[in-house]
């Protein structure tokens, strides 16, 4: 049903190879995505561990997530404004976003397999750990560190 494929005469493959639908609810057929019962893509099992329904409220679960980090950039302003890139370690992206709330926000990303330094000081508004953990905790972040594979916002101001 890969409408690219079809187009095509089965010369391109599309993306529906590599997407899979959102669970909605942890039961049916379709785990929510949508009202056939049947999606058009193929919906494994094993995401009705995945779904909404499951991750709903849950600490440190991937919605959550997502959920805490909206909000901050709404409270933020980080929808608009300027970013100016971090001078930073090798494997860490680093930027300071001046939100339209003239909030300033540090984001420190550490794509490498070892800890790196935070190449700026705050209070730690959010940070991602590799096992999937959140910590909303506030904290000072002054010579510290980032885990492998983790990311972190810090409030520069």
């Amino acid at each position: 049903q890969d409408p690219t494929y079809l187009r095509t005469d089965h010369a391109i493959l599309g993306r529906d190879g590599c997407r899979i639908p959102m669970p909605w609810s942890a039961t049916g057929p379709s785990l929510g995505f949508g009202p056939s019962g049947r999606p058009w893509l193929p919906q494994p099992d094993s995401y009705a561990a995945l779904a909404v329904d499951r991750q709903d409220g849950v600490t440190g679960s991937t919605l959550e997530l997502y959920r805490s980090l909206l909000r901050i950039r709404r409270e933020r302003g980080m929808g608009a404004g300027s970013i100016e890139q971090i001078p930073s370690a090798p494997g860490v992206l680093a930027y300071a976003v001046t939100g339209s709330t003239g909030s300033r926000t540090g984001l420190v990303i550490n794509l490498g397999d070892a800890p790196a330094p935070v190449p700026f000081a705050g209070e730690l508004l959010i940070h991602s750990v590799a096992d999937g953990d959140l910590d909303t905790t506030p904290d000072t972040m002054l010579d510290m560190m980032i885990a492998p594979n983790a990311a972190a916002w810090v409030a520069l101001d």
